[in-house]
């Protein structure tokens, strides 16, 4: 039997399992046998699988793993889990009803399944159907909120005025879970039980007879199955109200034919659920005449040779493409019905707007249009496969996307890591491409904006001076907005046209004042510490840019006072920033907003070297980015002389080693001393120390690294590890 202590592992299993990948020792064994996997089960035309293989080493290497060895070694935990086992081996009340229903047959078959489950490969994959399910769900979807929106009166009769053909594109998509077990023998049992229990309990309820009539029981060559087939037939026709029948036989006419299933099998040392639209989806599950194993795409992860893979995800090109379709191919045209509901809202009214219908229809066609200009942000959409494998106290990954990648570029080694500086706690680097469709998208918006705003102002000003007025302020203010952008696009964006850039999250920076009379700190607190780096490739074009926009922002002053001339001091002018000399570079600061804060170090800045610009506050993270320096903080792959896209860095330990300080500090702002209880009450209570040893084995999440490739003409490849400490 296990022990107490063995649940309180497994329980602790349970919960690490939902926050990262499991680590284990390196082994030498031959690679992973992946005709062992659900990728000889799910069909080759799959819209997507994931699959967790061997869960059981998981949870054994979690359970040896540093983590739990740290936190067993705790004294408040060790007494805890002998309070516990005392408590079980002498159990009274609640405890004692649960360790006496176990000692149950069937709850001990229960328990057996569920660890076999648990033990083993866990997978869900979904069918081909789901790829045009989802775009046409989203489309009704679209479709009844722009009913609801122009006119909720017109809902009923959208749903009588729907056709076969509609209804028909919702269908409830096939979808597989499973668990391998190593004897199928308890889950044939349980399978008979839950059959007999529903048929028992359900034929003592007149209402619930029908529905055991759908249910059917099927023996197979290797298993069985236990199928609920819900369909119209078990509309109760006989107890529909006559003003309701007319919407009745609708849904009679428009689900003829039509029905959803869902089953339950035990089937090759299978556990199989499935729903879906047809009565035998599992009896089909694994007999398809290609598998997914079979995919052109298996080859990287066959070639490979990967032992102790974890995962597998697997997602096909029509699901991606499905997935943008339903989200983005008419992004704009959704908006534009929300824009008309309000016209039309305004144009009821007395007075209200005369050109409805012109301007509704201009704003169909600027939609139109910028759907035209978002379907060049999509990729051409490929397949994408990504799996994991346990390395030594950690865990190894690969994901590769065969579709086009008009974000990122990895043509030459990146030179903005140069300024990441020391010991970053989370790091992201990355190089894009320059985005022509992001140039028409806000040309075409910088375009069509002032007609509409004009348009927009007369209809919602009610009073004729203030209508006037708006009128007048806002054609006197876009063409400040537009030498804006102009600066933007021709001075701004072209100094920073190296493409590259990153954002840095340290926390080296350290207080023992807070102000506003908190009380002082015995050890320094750390503060986080946030920067933005980005290359630079013309020092001179990026500082004539800004002093032209500090020239567009004294006209947006003058403008103001124009209007209003209490509004701003006759004397006030746009503050410009104090520039001082940092090395070869140039900081530009405000004094006034660096002393209002008054603390030690804090200095929002812009540096500005001759290859670089930096935004942060920190002083010290600042002047550490601005130094070259060779990354430190960097996966083993990755040289200088690597080309990549992006390159990721997180040190979980490390940002929540930065946070003891402040539990620490808050204990003492509470006066609660750290080697006493946290309260009074029977058994062990941790005390403040207790606390803050738990928390000190949290330092197990480690750290984890990544980067990406891209090949004009190949698939993006991303790499990552996590190494726990």
């Amino acid at each position: 039997m296990l022990t107490l202590r063995h649940h309180l592992i497994v329980g602790l299993a349970l919960g690490w399992a939902c926050c990262g990948s499991i680590p284990r020792e390196a082994r030498a064994q031959a690679p992973t046998d992946l005709a062992a996997t659900a990728l000889t089960i799910a069909p080759q035309d799959a819209a997507f699988l994931l699959t967790a293989i061997d869960m059981r080493k998981s949870w054994e290497t979690f359970a040896q793993g540093n983590f739990v060895k740290s936190l067993r070694r705790l004294d408040y935990v060790r007494s805890l889990e002998q309070e516990l086992l005392s408590q079980w081996e002498h159990p009274a009340g609640q405890i004692a009803d649960f360790k006496s229903a176990l000692r149950n047959p069937n709850i001990r078959d229960l328990l057996r399944l569920a660890a076999d489950m648990a033990s083993h490969e866990f997978f869900i994959y979904g069918e081909d159907d789901w790829c045009d399910t989802i775009e046409n769900l989203i489309a009704f979807q679209n479709e009844i909120m722009a009913q609801i929106q122009q006119d909720p009166s017109q809902l009923e009769e959208f749903f009588n005025q729907l056709d076969r053909g509609t209804v028909d594109g919702l269908r409830v998509p096939t979808t597989i879970f499973g668990f391998r077990l190593s004897d199928d023998a308890v889950a044939r049992q349980q399978l008979d039980a839950l059959e007999g229990i529903i048929r028992v309990v359900g034929g003592q309820q007149k209402e619930v007879r029908p529905f055991l009539e759908k249910l059917r029981r099927k023996d197979l060559a290797d298993g069985q199955t236990l199928t609920m087939t819900l369909d119209t037939s078990l509309i109760p026709l006989d107890k529909i109200d006559e003003d309701q029948r007319e919407v009745v036989d609708k849904v009679l006419e428009l689900l003829e034919g039509r029905s959803v299933s869902l089953s339950l099998a035990v089937k090759s040392k299978l556990l199989l659920i499935g729903v879906g639209e047809g009565a035998d989806l599992l009896e089909k599950v694994g007999e398809a005449s290609s598998k997914l194993i079979d995919h052109e795409r298996m080859s990287v992860l066959k070639e490979a040779a990967t032992s102790d893979v974890r995962t597998i995800l697997f997602a096909s090109k029509r699901w991606r493409q499905s997935q943008w379709n339903a989200s983005f191919e008419h992004y704009f045209r959704n908006l534009f019905v929300q824009f008309s509901v309000a016209i039309d809202s305004e144009a009821d009214e007395d007075g209200g707007i005369s050109d409805a219908e012109k301007w509704k229809e201009e704003l169909r066609q600027d939609a139109e249009r910028l759907d035209e200009i978002i379907a060049q942000f999509a990729p051409d959409f490929g397949d994408m496969l990504a799996w994991s494998h346990a390395i030594t106290s950690g865990s190894e990954g690969w994901s590769y996307d065969w579709s086009s990648n008009p974000l990122f570029e990895s043509v030459s080694p990146m030179q903005i890591l140069e300024h990441a500086g020391a010991n970053s706690l989370y790091l992201l680097a990355f190089k894009h491409r320059p985005l022509p469709a992001l140039n028409d998208l806000c040309d075409y918006a910088m375009e069509r904006i002032p007609e509409h705003a004009v348009r927009f102002i007369a209809a919602a000003e009610q009073d004729e001076e203030d209508r006037e007025l708006a009128l007048r302020v806002f054609k006197q203010a876009w063409p400040l907005a537009e030498e804006a952008a102009e600066i933007l696009r021709d001075k701004i964006a072209p100094s920073l046209d190296e493409n590259e850039s990153l954002l840095s999250l340290s926390a080296a920076w350290t207080t023992r004042e807070l102000g506003n009379d908190l009380p002082r700190a015995e050890e320094p607190l750390t503060l986080p510490e946030l920067a933005i780096a980005c290359k630079l490739r013309d020092r001179e074009l990026f500082l004539d840019g800004c002093q032209e926009l500090y020239g567009v922002f004294d006209k947006v002053v003058e403008l103001v006072r124009e209007v209003d001339q209490d509004a701003i001091p006759a004397d006030y002018e746009i503050p410009r920033p104090v520039e001082e000399a940092m090395g070869e570079a140039s900081s530009y600061h405000y004094e006034e907003l660096t002393s209002a804060v008054g603390m030690a170090g804090f200095k929002p800045q812009l540096v500005i070297a001759d290859d670089v610009v930096i935004f942060g506050y920190s002083d010290r993270q600042v002047r550490d980015m601005l130094e070259r320096k060779a990354l430190t903080t960097r996966p083993a792959w990755l040289t200088d002389e690597t080309p990549v896209a992006a390159v990721g860095y997180a040190d979980y330990g490390g940002m929540l080693a930065a946070m003891r300080p402040w539990i620490m500090y808050g204990f003492s702002v509470s006066g609660m001393p750290l080697n006493q209880p946290l309260a009074p009450s029977e058994g062990p209570v941790p005390s403040g120390n207790d606390l803050l040893q738990i928390w000190d084995t949290f330092s197990a999440a480690g750290v984890a690294a990544a980067t990406v490739s891209t090949d004009d003409n190949g698939p993006t490849v991303a790499h990552w590890v996590w190494v726990s400490r």
